[in-house]
């Protein structure tokens, strides 16, 4: 979902291949999908400790996780 599925004609690479967008049509239909989604389902198989691992939370957040799950605590 994140990485568009059309390259931007005649842009070059930025590093991790040419720049790709997706078409309004794709844009909402992941939207839709994703209002569609309750919210525990995106989180149901990773921990806050995960998510703090993997640097996905922002970093404040995620160093409290972290903490809170070094002593045991419930975040």
């Amino acid at each position: 979902m994140v990485r568009g599925e059309q390259e931007i004609p005649g842009a070059e690479g930025w590093g991790y291949g040419p720049p790709r967008y997706r078409t309004v049509e794709q844009v909402r239909a992941a939207a839709e999908a994703l209002a569609a989604t309750p919210s525990a389902a995106l989180t149901r198989d990773v921990s806050p400790t995960d998510l703090a691992k993997a640097r996905i939370c922002p970093a404040m957040r995620a160093a409290s996780l972290v903490r809170t799950a070094a002593v045991g605590g419930v975040a």
